[in-house]
């Protein structure tokens, strides 16, 4: 039999794959891994796409997907559905304007201070958003920050430390504050979108239609990181008898 790659197939090849796993009623057994994805941004598909890697690799999980822009809201209301839910992982794919909101627009980059202080800001904004779902018993799947695919300053960003330099710095500050923590793992969202591409002309319209910010290649590279994590933490792996 030919193994076909994962970004081999087509989004209908994903689309056919779920159904078929969704009418068989797997996803629905006691057995299955409850996965909650978050985001500020549209990711049913992305979710119907994670399911069906799972699936392959021995995991069949229900993945709820919850309405955009409703990370810390789910986690703080004991009544959201989120909790109604009950999770095994939560899969949070943020946006740095998650963290700062209108102040991503006022970021001093020139100045040593402002970028502390953006920092501080945005590591306590996601130990703040861990610790709403920790309290549910949930592993919690935190993404990085994407990093630009250009810089204002071009070939001299890397002296002028601009917006590039600075959220490559806060992703590394970030892996760093939950290196120790067992109850939370970073996603590498940036390395997913570096695989698979960080511009995606055929996906752009997408973005102003429907707030899809994940064109299909970026989806699969995404998927294959949180695979990663969900198989490490549940300890599954694949043999073969030679």
């Amino acid at each position: 039999m030919h193994y076909v790659f994962p970004w081999e197939k087509t989004i209908q090849d994903y689309s056919r794959e779920y159904s078929k796993i969704q009418s068989s009623g797997a996803f629905e057994t006691k057995e299955a891994t409850k996965i909650a994805v978050l985001g500020s941004h549209t990711l049913n598909y992305f979710s119907k796409i994670l399911a069906v890697r799972l699936f392959e690799n021995g995991i069949t999980a229900n993945i709820w997907t919850a309405p955009y822009g409703q990370i810390e809201g789910q986690g703080i209301n004991p009544q959201s559905e989120l909790n109604q839910f009950k999770p095994e992982f939560v899969l949070i794919i943020q946006d740095l304007n998650d963290a700062l909101g209108d102040q991503v627009e006022i970021i001093d980059f020139s100045s040593k201070e402002a970028k502390v202080e953006f920092i501080g800001t945005t590591i306590a904004y996601c130990k703040r958003l861990t610790n709403s779902f920790k309290n549910n018993g949930c592993k919690i799947l935190l993404s990085n920050f994407l990093v630009p695919p250009t810089g204002v300053y071009g070939a001299m960003e890397t002296k002028q430390k601009g917006a590039k330099r600075f959220i490559q710095e806060l992703n590394h500050y970030i892996q760093d504050e939950f290196i120790q923590d067992s109850n939370v793992t970073i996603i590498d969202l940036d390395a997913a979108y570096g695989n698979a591409g960080k511009v995606d002309t055929e996906n752009e319209k997408f973005k102003f239609l429907g707030d899809v910010h994940l064109s299909f290649k970026q989806s699969i590279m995404l998927t294959q990181e949180v695979l990663g994590a969900v198989i490490a933490i549940k300890g599954k792996t694949k043999k073969c008898i030679v």
